[in-house]
């Protein structure tokens, strides 16, 4: 396990950026929650993110806030409804946590669907404010973050002792993802964001 705020990792002091999350619903996912926090607390190598900062990245908005007009996110709020209002939720599974080289994270499938779902959410993005401004991870498999790495540590004796903690698998639905300003912490080692974000349904209610 490896220190996830490396340099290349931190932003400027004081920026903030666009992102695209999904915010679980975090009472189903309570459960899981549970079975993994004392493993995590008791490695000294990993940090917990606090449960109302938990979310999985469907997109980042690589423009500065400050270089979007008011105008320009009403425009593009308008153009992601729209769009998302024409697809279907999807059912999640959540489960189980898997330490990586940085980070403990906590699954989510089908890939497949979500993977479209992001590259049509980016589309979009790019429509409205040009080429490069969603940048989406493609390399990333679905996930939500349960901890990120402080310090170095041995994953394979935590995944270890997670694979044993709970064989625990959660149902979620992805009817919604919310457009939220973010503010990096490294100190605190979480990303926060201002409450509440702009809400972005999936098809029609």
């Amino acid at each position: 396990m490896e220190n996830f705020f490396t340099d290349g990792k931190v932003w400027a002091q004081g920026a903030t950026l666009h992102h695209i999350y999904y915010l679980p619903d975090l009472e189903r996912l309570e459960p899981m929650f549970a079975a993994y926090d004392s493993i995590v607390a008791d490695t000294g190598y990993v940090e917990a993110i606090p449960r109302p900062w938990i979310h999985a990245t469907m997109c980042k908005i690589t423009v500065a806030p400050a270089d979007i007009a008011p105008s320009t996110i009403t425009a593009l709020v308008k153009r992601l409804r729209a769009g998302l209002a024409r697809r279907r939720p999807i059912e999640l599974v959540a489960g189980p946590a898997m330490a990586g080289t940085s980070s403990v994270s906590i699954d989510l499938t089908p890939d497949a669907d979500w993977c479209e779902l992001r590259s049509a959410i980016a589309a979009e993005i790019e429509a409205e404010l040009g080429p490069g401004s969603a940048s989406v991870g493609s390399t990333e498999r679905p996930h939500l973050t349960l901890a990120h790495g402080c310090g170095p540590g041995e994953s394979g004796a935590l995944q270890s002792r997670l694979r044993k903690a709970t064989d625990l698998r959660v149902p979620l639905l992805l009817d919604r993802v919310d457009l939220v300003e973010v503010t990096q912490d490294p100190a605190a080692r979480t990303y926060t964001w201002r409450r509440p974000g702009i809400e972005l349904p999936l098809g029609t209610r």
